[in-house]
């Protein structure tokens, strides 16, 4: 966030950027070891270890896409002017109100992309995903090669196929909502 978002929050916006770019630095093999030794882990966190292996997997795949993710609504809230704050709050318009109609919709394009971005990253990771995957909650892409050793190609090749064409079929309908959103809501962008 820059600093006419959150005057005077310079250690916030530090601690956040430094928060934000840490899972690039961990490896997704170190986060998914990570997440099973919590489970061993007695304490507080050891009362999350029922939670669903999906909303584990859940969890990881945001916490190990994040950085890229953090990034490009950060840069979609940067290219906003810092004058429609000022002016909401010279109005007493409430923070929720500007941000529900002008930086939401104008940010929206971002959105989208990121939501791209996590789910056809999220549909080929292995690494941090392995070591949380149960027998009931198994991973396309690991069944992928569990095939393909078993000899069994075009099993792996159908799964894989399966796997494309679910990313690019979410990645349509994402352009679609875009592209149906954006009419409403983008028209400031189309010139004439």
């Amino acid at each position: 966030m820059s600093a006419k978002k959150l005057p005077g929050m310079a250690l916030g916006r530090s601690l956040l950027r430094f928060l934000a770019m840490l899972p690039m630095a961990v490896p997704g093999l170190v986060l998914g070891l990570g997440v099973c030794v919590l489970f061993q882990s007695s304490g507080p966190i050891r009362c999350m270890a029922g939670m669903a292996a999906w909303a584990w997997m859940v969890l990881c795949c945001i916490a190990h896409f994040y950085t890229t993710a953090h990034l490009t609504a950060a840069t979609a809230l940067k290219q906003l002017d810092g004058e429609f704050e000022a002016v909401a709050a010279s109005l007493k318009v409430p923070f929720w109100v500007t941000w529900w109609r002008v930086s939401l919709p104008v940010c929206l394009p971002a959105l989208v992309d990121v939501a791209r971005f996590l789910f056809v990253s999220a549909m080929t990771t292995l690494s941090a995903l392995i070591f949380i995957m149960t027998p009931e909650h198994s991973l396309a892409a690991v069944s992928i090669i569990t095939m393909d050793d078993a000899g069994d190609t075009a099993a792996a090749a159908a799964m894989a196929t399966l796997v494309v064409l679910s990313s690019a079929g979410l990645s349509l309908l994402l352009s679609l909502l875009e592209r149906l959103l954006g009419r409403r809501n983008q028209r400031w962008r189309k010139p004439g």
